[in-house]
């Protein structure tokens, strides 16, 4: 593709244009110990899997039985539980687990129900899903857990971590407003016991002029974008058109500059 100088005024106005991080939502920072839902999180659990919009269940009880330590579980039930240490320090409770300061966890039942932290999206568009399930316990050969990671019911991943490994899902998922992502802990059909699981989830909403998707748009994505297009590569099709061209360019830079 050849610039003239109409092209290169362009590129003078994406230069002008300030960068901007894209907006994100991170389970542990929004956890509140007073209300449920709680923005775009929610704390419950599920009888079984996958786990439907109608299947998750709501934890209306609170408990605090530790200061800076706070449970949240269905009415009547100790478990499933999601958890939080607020403190500025590692808590130990009921002997197992030694939970950090400013980790969320998650604790199944023995019946099978799972633990579920839910994300309900605000926004259409895409979405960067990062999800790592790690291990809260004193006994490192203690029992396993399965996790996993649901969109509107559909299991997107799932896993068997070994304990003391943990799991992680890391992908772009397409939402739609209201849409729900659930994160689901169950206890691996090997009991209960020792199954803390710590979770650390994070969801960034992609501009679409984060070209390379590394939640910052910037001119590195104005750089990949024009490579892009001068190779005449698919991805360099920004209206989805299906044709490759000016207007593909100009759509991307006022995307860009609008710092979406």
């Amino acid at each position: 593709m050849t610039f003239t100088n109409t092209n290169w005024l362009i590129v003078a106005a994406v230069l002008a244009a300030h960068s901007a991080s894209a907006q994100s939502w991170n389970a542990a920072s929004d956890f509140s110990a007073a209300v449920n839902p709680s923005g775009t999180w929610s704390y419950g659990w599920a009888a079984a899997r996958p786990v439907s919009p109608v299947q998750f269940q709501v934890s209306t009880q609170t408990q605090e039985p530790i200061a800076g330590f706070h449970i949240w579980t269905g009415a009547g039930r100790g478990l499933p539980s999601v958890f939080e240490n607020t403190s500025d320090h590692a808590i130990l409770y009921a002997n197992d687990p030694v939970c950090p300061s400013g980790v969320m966890g998650a604790h199944p039942d023995a019946d099978g129900s799972n633990a579920v932290v839910r994300w309900t999206s605000p926004f259409t568009g895409s979405a960067l899903v990062n999800a790592r399930f790690g291990t809260i316990t004193l006994d490192p050969t203690g029992n396993t857990v399965d996790v996993a990671v649901i969109h509107n019911g559909a299991q997107l991943f799932a896993a068997n971590p070994p304990r003391g490994t943990g799991a992680v899902y890391t992908h772009v998922v397409n939402v739609h407003a209201g849409d729900t992502l659930d994160f689901a802990v169950g206890n691996g059909n090997n009991g209960y016991s020792d199954d803390s699981t710590s979770l650390d989830l994070n969801v960034t909403r992609l501009c679409p002029a984060d070209f390379n998707q590394d939640g910052v748009t910037d001119f590195f994505d104005y750089l990949d974008f024009v490579d892009a297009l001068a190779g005449n590569r698919p991805e360099a099709d920004f209206n989805a058109d299906g044709v490759i061209d000016f207007f593909d360019y100009l759509d991307f830079v006022q995307t860009f500059s609008s710092n979406c």
